[in-house]
């Protein structure tokens, strides 16, 4: 599923109410430039009340 767009802050949401057990898997594209660098990807989770804070590295290499 692709998530929307965005700078900053983007919100992703499944597209219907998954039931126990079933997962989805988000989409995200980050474009690179030429000055860009490593970093970590941060945000939250969340599943009704229940939410969980996520941190991703990412590793910018050169298209080949």
């Amino acid at each position: 599923m692709g998530c929307p767009a965005g700078r900053g802050s983007v919100t992703c949401a499944a597209d219907r109410e998954l039931a126990g057990g079933e997962s989805v898997v988000f989409v995200f594209r980050l474009p690179a430039g030429p000055k860009s660098a490593d970093g970590t990807i941060t945000g939250t989770v969340g599943a009704g009340p229940v939410s969980a804070p996520v941190h991703t590295p990412v590793a910018i290499r050169p298209k080949k």
